[in-house]
């Protein structure tokens, strides 16, 4: 949550075309780019993960048989 005075105060700078911004904020930039980028294969590196542990649990679903866990022969 932002405090209500910090808001107007940068929005004041903002009108006055003072305020300071962080590049890392902004997509306009290079760092603003490397941070989007940094951000968006952090999310594809957690999304891969779960679909490798989804298809593992799959595959050793189905490489079991149904009576007691042993693995099946799939001849």
């Amino acid at each position: 949550m932002y405090h209500a005075g910090d808001v107007l105060d940068l929005a004041d700078a903002l009108g006055n075309g003072t305020a300071s911004i962080d590049p890392r904020w902004r997509t306009d930039t290079r760092q603003g780019r490397q941070a989007q980028l940094r951000e968006l294969l952090a999310g594809c590196g957690c999304l891969l993960l779960i679909v490798l542990v989804f298809v593992a649990l799959v595959v050793w679903g189905l490489s079991t048989d149904e009576t007691g866990g042993e693995p099946s022969y799939w001849h």
